[in-house]
């Protein structure tokens, strides 16, 4: 039996271990995602644990992408930037730097500011994806 959620089937992803996912199903599995945190590493921890783990989503935590980048998640050539404040100038920086790094193709921002959403959803040729999660509890 097949399950399809949001566009997502499920039933390949219980089957097949790290089964290569396309940077909007991931943003599609992030938004679908009710997420109950208190700071932004327990935000990440989830994402890991109820999103990329469950869903065989090959990933790494933490990737130095610079000296003086680190970005939360690469999963393949999918960066994955977690932020539950700064200032919409400092994360387009960070999103800029990120951007410029070749093993980067696409970026995800996930986000609980209202706003980020201004981000702009292309920077140096490179989609960005922003899932606000203004209905997860914190």
């Amino acid at each position: 039996m097949r399950f399809v959620r949001n566009g997502i089937d499920s039933f390949a992803h219980r089957c097949t271990r790290y089964l290569p996912m396309s940077p909007d199903q991931i943003a599609m599995l992030m938004h679908a995602t009710r997420f109950r945190y208190v700071d932004e590493r327990e935000l990440q921890d989830q994402i890991e644990n109820d999103v990329l783990r469950p869903h065989g989503i090959a990933y790494a935590r933490e990737v130095i992408l610079s000296p003086k980048d680190r970005i939360d998640f690469l999963c393949g050539s999918v960066g994955i930037e977690v932020k539950i404040d700064g200032s919409i100038q400092a994360v387009q920086r960070q999103l800029w730097r990120y951007a410029a790094q070749d093993r980067i193709t696409n970026l995800i921002l996930v986000t609980t500011r209202a706003k980020h959403k201004d981000i702009p959803s292309e920077i140096l040729g490179k989609r960005v994806r922003t899932v606000h999660l203004l209905n997860s509890i914190f």
